[in-house]
């Protein structure tokens, strides 16, 4: 029950990034075709970019991101545990993970 309450509210936090990202400072530059596996004409791509711009999602490596992965308790922590970060002010491109 806490692992799906979990990542439920992380799931909940990204999907409603679009809304309020204008308050945090974007990072980094996502470049179009950045991740292989999404499609600019998803529903889900401009999501994907601001969390990647936001630095709180990086992908899985080789130019991936897997939007129909499995997101664990691990990353659900790490994401909400970045916006908290960023929400405070706080530096995270420095920090590993």
């Amino acid at each position: 029950m806490k692992k799906t309450l979990i990542i439920g509210g992380a799931l909940a936090l990204l999907l409603s990034l679009n809304a309020f990202a204008s308050g945090f400072e974007k990072t980094l530059y996502y470049a179009e075709g950045q991740f292989s596996d999404v499609n600019e004409n998803a529903w889900y791509a401009e999501t994907v970019k601001n969390t990647f711009e936001l630095g709180l999602m990086n992908g899985t490596g080789n130019g991936l991101f897997e939007p129909e992965g499995n997101v664990t308790v691990a990353e659900a922590i790490t994401m909400a545990s970045r916006a908290c970060a960023i929400n405070a002010g706080e530096d995270i491109s420095e920090k590993d993970g």
